[in-house]
């Protein structure tokens, strides 16, 4: 707010203007100001200058300079600035508003009825008050400059950062230790308010805080913002001071992030520290030097509680001081207080005791105590440490493992490929595993109330005392040898037998140890070698023995062994499943089970080998089971992969073929047709213009000559059966009838075998039209003049049917006849071209063409083809 008063008498105002009747009417203002006229710029500038005026009324149009250039020129004359107000004539407010711009303190608009004399007093004391406040407030900033800069020196010589802000937070002035601090220049600081730092405090509580410490002081710990973001702790002590009319906060800050980065890291210790013994599984113990407890942990504490309810933390006393021991622990305290007197003794020998306690519920704890001393940080020792644990579960769990261990043992005795026994040392078995049971045949129960020379072969016996008697002497430590052993059912199992001593501490010996492995397999391939071992040596095939039980190779050839690419020793390790991998144990007995039975002496198969590399190959299996006192099977398998690609190519070489027959038949039709269009076009018009010229001439000259007519007649007769002969010759070529529909066809072939032999032919058609492809109907009406044909020829029959039929899918043609017969499987090996070209018809349209016939009982042909298909269509492979 601006106090406006009324102006004085000794207010000097300088009027410029160059209207002389606006001089007259600021004359009538001399009672209130002293007035000085100027009509021009220049006037006026000599007016200011030895006048000095208060207030200067400037008129905007001059004849030398306009108002604003005026302004703008005194700026640069005068150091005191005078306040101006500008007149101006209606309209020309933006004027006005640019002289206020350039530094004009008001503005009067100079209107035709001098309204504007009458507000000249007011605002004239106005534009006086806001000078006079504006210059009393540059006086107070001078004083305050002078006071801050007295204090200068120190603050810049100061290691703190201090700054001083006005009440609102503004930045006056900051030492280059606060710059540093904060990151910013001295002329960026200066544009700061305590709101572009100060982080923790709100607006709000800034001025509070700084309300508070009028003419007092505090001492705070807050968070700063530094130019990058950074956040760093700060403690910082203000004062409220008055400096003249101004308050003003005098700050010293004092970067502490350094100090509270250490607090943290103190605190988090003690925090993680307390959080690692409130969570050890063991008891910590502190003492003093005196043996005085100083802490204990949650854990210590229970340990040594007769109530599990405490918690751990700083405790006083010594250990038998405790009002919660239980009286039956004196022994095991006493011993705490011993380990922790010693440790203090011992120096940095940790000493370590356990001690048993009994719990509330009757049951025992071992607690194991490790005592040894610290140092403070003069370096002398200061008190103990005793870390207790307590070791009752790993003692449980130490049994736990030892009882589990020793059922691991034995069941590993259990799953063990080879047998294992315990005997006496008079040889009775103490424990047996089950895989020696099963290689002897006995159960474990026997076998406990038997001696292992029970089960010996009587002609082993007189080997095995000696070595028996060198493991008792020490002399030696383990021997093996091959023997056999009599099963239960009287058999004999080859084994070897590796036995060793077991032997207490002091070397008294204890009981036997024997390792049993069954290589009856093994010696029984021995046997087959010697039989067969020059056969499977010199054999190019492939020639396998194997066990009938197990399936394990027992002997492979050379050709075996170079076509799967394994090694003797690797194909030992193999069955015949491994071979066929499609194959299982079951498809396996199901394929055998004529030769176990004894159903067959042998079987014959093909299958499919899986080679050491990956690759197959076909085979021809031929297996046989040799039945002897150990069952073996033998297996000869040659390769039948060329076998095989050989089939196929004759596969492929008949399909072809059939193809060009077809080709040939297609072709062969085709030049029957156009044979006979030939026929039928050019030869039969010859023979007809042929036949009218001749009857011409026995018009024209055979009335009177009745030779010439009866040569005529002669002629007509060879003419007419040229004519009959090119038809037939035709109608066998290419029935016109084909043209026309596989009905009409075949319907043209009955009559014509009707009119040529005494036999009956009956035709049997569906209801519905038939439509065939035109190979389709050219093989048919072949297929049924060939039947014909043939009945005619041979069958001797009086009655023949042909049926036509048609359904979604095939043709079909039937031609039956009551004949004499023949025997179809005896001819099929004669030249019998006629069947076997109906045959390949059938074959090369994807159709079929059966044949029923014997001795005395007719004949049938049955012909069927797909009826959708093209003969392009009708590929494959056939027999």
């Amino acid at each position: 707010m601006i106090d406006e008063e009324a102006p004085h008498i000794s207010t000097t105002l300088l009027v410029i203007d160059d209207n002389e009747d606006d001089q007259r009417l600021y004359k009538r203002f001399d009672n209130l100001f002293n007035l000085v006229m100027a009509s021009s710029a220049n006037a006026g500038f000599e007016r200011i200058a030895e006048f000095m005026p208060d207030l200067i009324l400037l008129d905007y149009n001059l004849p030398d300079l306009d108002g604003l250039g005026f302004i703008k020129k005194l700026s640069g004359l005068t150091d005191t600035p005078i306040p101006i107000i500008m007149l101006t004539g209606e309209g020309n407010v933006s004027v006005a508003v640019e002289a206020m711009k350039c530094g004009a303190a008001d503005y009067l608009v100079k209107d035709v009825g001098g309204q504007y004399l009458k507000l000249l007093p007011s605002v004239v004391s106005r534009v006086l008050a806001a000078h006079a406040q504006r210059e009393r407030a540059k006086q107070m900033q001078m004083e305050t400059g002078m006071l801050l800069r007295r204090n200068q020196l120190f603050m810049q010589n100061s290691l703190e950062g201090i700054h001083i802000t006005d009440m609102q937070g503004n930045i006056i002035e900051a030492n280059d230790a606060f710059c540093r601090m904060l990151g910013y220049t001295q002329e960026e600081v200066a544009r700061l308010n305590i709101r572009d730092w100060e982080v923790l405090h709100s607006e709000d509580e800034v001025r509070e805080n700084f309300n508070s410490i009028i003419d007092k002081s505090m001492l705070v710990e807050t968070i700063h913002r530094r130019k990058d973001g950074e956040l760093i702790n700060v403690e910082t002590s203000a004062s409220g001071v008055l400096m003249g009319n101004q308050r003003l906060v005098y700050s010293s800050s004092r970067d502490i992030t350094e100090r509270k980065k250490i607090e943290f890291e103190l605190r988090d210790r003690e925090a993680l520290l307390n959080a690692v013994m409130k969570g050890l599984p063991v008891g910590v113990w502190v003492t003093d030097k005196a043996g005085k407890i100083i802490f204990g942990n949650d854990f210590a504490q229970q340990l040594l509680s007769a109530s599990h309810d405490v918690k751990g933390g700083i405790t006083t006393g010594r250990f038998g001081e405790r009002s919660d021991l239980r009286p039956e622990w004196g022994k095991s305290i006493a011993t705490l207080e011993r380990i922790a007197s010693q440790a203090i003794k011992g120096g940095d020998i940790p000493l370590e005791e356990e001690i048993e306690i009994a719990c509330p519920d009757g049951a025992h704890k071992t607690i194991l105590n490790i005592a040894h001393s610290y140092c403070g940080t003069e370096g002398g020792i200061i008190g103990t440490v005793i870390v207790s644990k307590d070791l009752t579960q790993r003692k449980q769990t130490e049994l736990r493992k030892l009882q589990d261990s020793d059922l691991r043992f034995r069941g590993t005795l259990e799953q063990l490929a080879v047998g294992i026994i315990h005997a006496s040392l008079d040889g009775c078995f103490q424990q047996t595993n089950q895989k020696f049971c099963e290689i002897i045949g006995y159960s474990r129960e026997e076998l406990l109330r038997m001696s292992f020379r029970e089960i010996t072969f009587f002609a082993d016996l007189a080997g095995e005392e000696e070595p028996l008697l060198q493991l008792l002497a020490g002399k030696i430590s383990t021997f093996s040898r091959e023997q056999r052993y009599v099963r239960k059912d009287q058999s004999l199992a080859w084994v070897n037998l590796t036995i060793s001593l077991l032997r207490k501490t002091d070397g008294v010996p204890v009981y036997y140890i024997g390792v049993v492995e069954d290589i009856s397999e093994r010696k029984h391939a021995e046997v087959l070698a010697q039989q067969y071992g020059h056969l499977l040596q010199s054999s190019f095939d492939e020639i396998y023995l194997f066990d009938a039980d197990t399936l394990h190779f027992l002997l492979t050839s050379e050709g075996a062994e170079r076509n799967l690419g394994y090694s003797d020793e690797e194909l030992n390790q193999l069955t015949p499943l491994d071979l066929e991998p499609s194959f299982n144990r079951e498809d396996f007995e199901r394929r055998v089970a004529p030769l176990r039975s004894g159903e067959r002496q042998s079987i014959t198969f093909e299958s499919e080998h899986l080679r050491k590399n990956g690759t197959t190959y076909l085979t021809e299996v031929r297996l046989q089971l040799m039945n002897a006192d150990y069952p073996v099977f033998m297996s000869i398998i040659q390769d039948v992969t060329e076998r095989r690609q050989a089939d196929m190519e004759i596969s492929r070489s008949r399909q072809l073929l059939r193809d060009l027959v077809m080709q040939s038949e297609r072709l062969r039709e085709e030049e029957r047709k156009h044979i006979a269009r030939e026929l039928h076009d050019e030869l039969g018009q010859i023979l007809t213009a042929l036949r009218m010229n001749v009857a011409l001439l026995r018009i024209e000259f055979g009335v009177n000559d009745a030779v010439l007519l009866e040569k005529i007649k002669g002629i007509t007769e060879l003419l007419d059966q040229s004519i009959q002969c090119t038809r037939d010759v035709v109608s066998n070529l290419r029935p016109a009838a084909l043209d026309t529909g596989i009905v009409s066809a075949v319907r043209w072939l009955r009559d014509e075998f009707v009119k040529h032999s005494s036999t009956s032919c009956k035709l049997f058609m569906p209801e519905e039209e038939i439509h065939l492809d035109e190979a389709i109907a050219v093989s048919a009406f072949r297929v049924v003049q060939e039947s014909l044909t043939n009945v005619a020829r041979y069958a001797e029959a009086n009655k023949v049917e042909i049926t036509l039929g048609q359904d979604a899918d095939n043709f079909s043609v039937t031609v039956n006849d009551n004949g004499k017969g023949f025997d179809y499987m005896a001819i099929q090996h004669k030249k019998t071209f006629g069947l076997l070209g109906m045959r390949e018809r059938a074959i090369a349209l994807g159709g079929v063409l059966n044949i029923y016939s014997a001795p005395q009982e007719g004949t049938q042909i049955f012909f069927a083809v797909p009826n959708k298909q093209t003969v392009a269509d009708l590929r494959g492979d056939h027999p």
